[in-house]
């Protein structure tokens, strides 16, 4: 009897430790910066959704490490009386590795801050007419942020708001230049 008990200890005490799930998300900020193109050409932005898996590793005194494997699409396209007129659609992962705090909680909700090293790869998957050559497709950045975590019986909801500065622009052309500097907010899902 004794044994059992010590079993179904460790299986809850293990499972506290580890939560995963989903999150996913909509861009605060623009992915892409406008060009001054001649002949009154425009650019047009189209910055789309953030999905993909999250786990957290639990530990105490309130700290935890997640990590996430996100991914991006976005694109644009071009419009212009004298240049040619085209679209480009860019498929992006992002990899953040995060160190976070959970404050004391307020009833069911705890407040967190985040920060830590994100990754990411970039690749071009449909080009039209607009010549899109992605000279940085690997990146690193640093990422911030913070949120409120939400316990509803076994499940945390945690809306967040992310900041991520890549160390270098992914890609440029006549038209468009990819920016540095992102804003994201995120929901995860985890059990």
């Amino acid at each position: 009897m004794k044994l059992l008990f010590l079993l179904f200890a460790a299986v809850s005490a293990y499972s506290q430790m580890l939560s995963a799930g989903a999150k996913a998300g909509v861009p605060l900020t623009d992915a892409y910066t406008d060009v001054q193109v001649a002949d009154g050409a425009s650019s047009h932005f189209i910055d789309r959704y953030t999905v993909g898996p999250t786990a957290e590793f639990h530990f105490p005194f309130h700290l935890s490490v997640e990590v996430d494997a996100l991914y991006r699409h976005s694109g644009f396209y071009v419009i212009g009386a004298h240049v040619p007129t085209g679209n480009a659609s860019v498929n992006e992962w992002q990899i953040p590795l995060l160190a976070k705090y959970e404050a004391i909680p307020l009833g069911p909700i705890r407040p967190f801050v985040d920060g830590g090293v994100a990754y990411r790869h970039l690749s071009d998957s449909l080009a039209s007419v607009v010549s899109l050559a992605v000279q940085n497709p690997n990146n690193a950045g640093i990422a911030i942020g913070g949120g409120i975590t939400l316990k509803i019986l076994h499940m945390r909801l945690s809306p967040e708001v992310r900041y991520t500065h890549w160390s270098q622009v992914a890609f440029s052309n006549s038209a468009v230049v990819s920016t540095n500097n992102q804003a994201d907010f995120l929901v995860g899902f985890t059990f």
